[in-house]
């Protein structure tokens, strides 16, 4: 089986956007959603230097992601012949709570299909071609391929040294996305955008008390429906304390 990652390279990356423009156009995200998203870091003091750099974010593909156990549709999954997260936009309902359960947040409710939007690096595009955001990047800064091939240019990528992850003691879903680059750099990253640990109520009583009706039988779609209902309720009341 194959397990599909990324690496960006943070020494070549010039900040130009133009994988988040690609990416936007290949899957034609609504306005201001991004599946792959580019943030200029700095210049900024970390541990007595100066830092600039360029945060190239999008879905890390975790080993363990906290956001399939938290679809109460099982629209979330993690496909076991390639490691990529995907969902099954026939089962998602729009709850939102893999959104909350992201500590990346890398994931969106799109508001034309009102269905969860994500980077899927390309799947439909996998073996044919590399991803639209890898295809475009003008300096070579993003690296796509099977992690369990020694003789891919991702793994002979990883093996020259200096790649990081974003993650931290407390919050460590092991990510698939690598950054290759200065530590510095990278730790400017984690320290302005850190990965976030996110156990919300709704996510805790989907988690705790009705998945396992769930698993029992009792039927996802039935308790999908009052999941959705229960995070409208909970939507709305934020909105009035907003209004407030």
């Amino acid at each position: 089986m194959a397990k599909y990652g990324m690496v960006i390279d943070l020494d070549r990356c010039v900040g130009c956007q133009a994988c988040m423009l690609a990416c936007k156009a290949q899957w034609q995200t609504p306005e201001d959603y991004f599946r792959t998203w580019v943030k200029h870091i700095g210049p900024i003091q970390h541990n007595d230097e100066l830092v600039l750099t360029s945060f190239v974010g999008q879905c890390n593909h975790c080993d363990n992601p906290p956001c399939v156990p938290a679809c109460p549709t099982q629209a979330t999954f993690k496909d076991t012949d390639t490691g990529i997260v995907l969902v099954n936009q026939e089962l998602c309902i729009g709850c939102g709570y893999c959104v909350e359960a992201c500590p990346y947040d890398a994931r969106f409710i799109n508001p034309v299909t009102q269905k969860v939007d994500k980077c899927d690096f390309c799947f439909p595009r996998l073996g044919r071609e590399e991803p639209a955001c890898v295809k475009t990047c003008i300096v070579s800064a993003k690296i796509f391929g099977d992690l369990e091939d020694s003789n891919s240019d991702i793994s002979k990528k990883l093996k020259t040294g200096n790649t990081f992850v974003i993650a931290t003691k407390k919050v460590n879903p092991g990510p698939n996305v690598y950054y290759k680059g200065r530590r510095k750099n990278v730790e400017a990253i984690i320290k302005t955008y850190p990965p976030k640990k996110k156990d919300t109520l709704p996510a805790k009583i989907w988690s705790n008390v009705l998945r396992p009706f769930v698993i029992l039988g009792a039927g996802a779609t039935f308790v999908g429906s009052l999941i959705a209902y229960m995070f409208q309720i909970n939507q709305g009341e934020k909105e009035e304390e907003n209004e407030e």
